[in-house]
């Protein structure tokens, strides 16, 4: 039996209404490797693919749809590397650049900077977003609060004395700006949030049932895939250019799959991909674009990104595989990140044998 993942998808309002202020987005999209994390040794983490989509989209997506339309997003990466991967969604997005790290206060005022906006929202940008923007701005209003931090009431029962994890998300009024030095590192947490406090500033938190997914690590990125697996599962209007296919997954049109092979639970295979007979797929499993995967391969709980492939009779549970990895035959692996250069995957130029091709006919034929 698969054991469903913890977050559990919560319905969003399906029409939020626009906030009645002008509000100013902005998406913290700031990359540091310290040589510690493995997701982020393979991609920046805002442009890792969940759910075929970059990580980074679903908090544009959360600020656009509650009619959020002056957006800005911040980070050292390059704007292009940005706009590529957000592709449409980047349109009326402005980015800042920082040449040097500036932190998360830091970011709010550079981003704020020339804008009339009487409220700003800031989210990480490794955050997937999941509470109702309309309300929070409301109830930041309606306190006169200074600061609103959004935490995740996980339970559904929380006391005030319980811990309440952050869940990435601020509100902030203008009056913050002039505490924010216009040079240097500033933290929101331990730099911002304490010089409020010590001028008398009213500061509340605001709780959201909302499971607000967000990615730290390896870990946290695939139970991640997971949630959005499982809530897309259960809309089925939100199909994004994807099929549903009988079994409940969702079959990009230009992806072929061969009648014997087997999917189950919440699976995702994305456009001109290749599932060869025999192969099962147990969900949650993610499928990226340009993939191959061969004859009698098991696949589950994993993500596979882009133009990677699958050997014959492979067996991958609990895994990430890095774009255009090519996983050797009869590999076995668990709980592993399986990116170029590791024992599991070819050398570049060198082919697998034993590996079938995949029959070209779709789902059914």
């Amino acid at each position: 039996m698969l054991q469903r993942n913890p977050y559990t998808p919560a319905v969003l309002p399906s029409a939020p209404k626009s906030p009645r202020r002008l509000v100013k987005g902005i998406v913290l999209a700031g990359v540091h490797d310290w040589g510690g994390c493995a997701l982020d040794a393979l991609l920046p983490r805002p442009l890792a693919p969940v759910a075929g989509r970059p990580l980074i989209g679903y908090a544009v997506e959360w600020l656009r749809s509650a009619g959020v339309s002056e957006l800005t997003i911040c980070s050292n990466l390059s704007a292009r590397r940005l706009v590529d991967a957000l592709g449409e969604a980047a349109d009326g997005v402005t980015f800042h650049q920082d040449v040097m790290p500036r932190g998360p206060a830091g970011c709010l005022l550079d981003a704020w900077s020339g804008s009339e906006a009487e409220a700003g929202v800031l989210v990480d940008g490794s955050t997937i977003p999941e509470c109702d923007l309309p309300a929070l701005l409301g109830e930041h209003e309606s306190g006169g609060a200074a600061l609103t931090v959004v935490v995740r009431e996980d339970s559904g029962h929380v006391r005030a004395t319980d811990f309440q994890p952050p869940a990435g998300i601020y509100v902030a009024s203008p009056s913050v700006l002039e505490h924010v030095a216009e040079s240097g590192y500033v933290d929101l947490k331990e730099g911002l949030i304490p010089a409020l406090y010590d001028r008398g500033y009213r500061m509340t938190t605001y709780g959201t049932a909302g499971t607000c997914p967000r990615v730290t690590g390896v870990a946290s990125y695939l139970a991640a895939n997971d949630w959005v697996l499982e809530r897309n599962w259960v809309r089925p209007e939100e199909l994004d250019g994807f099929e549903v296919a009988a079994e409940g997954s969702r079959i990009h049109p230009t992806a072929q799959v061969h009648r014997g092979a087997r999917l189950a639970g919440p699976v995702q295979v994305g456009a001109r991909s290749e599932i060869s007979d025999g192969v099962t797929l147990v969900g949650p499993v993610c499928i990226g674009s340009d993939v191959r995967i061969h004859d009698g391969a098991v696949i589950c709980r994993s993500v596979l990104w882009d133009s990677c492939e699958v050997g014959a009779e492979a067996h991958l549970d609990r895994c990430l595989v890095a774009q255009s990895a090519v996983i050797r035959r009869a590999v076995r692996a668990v709980g592993a990140v399986l990116a170029p250069g590791c024992a599991e995957v070819e050398r570049p130029g060198r082919r697998k044998t034993g590996a079938q091709a995949v029959p070209r006919r779709r789902i059914g034929t």
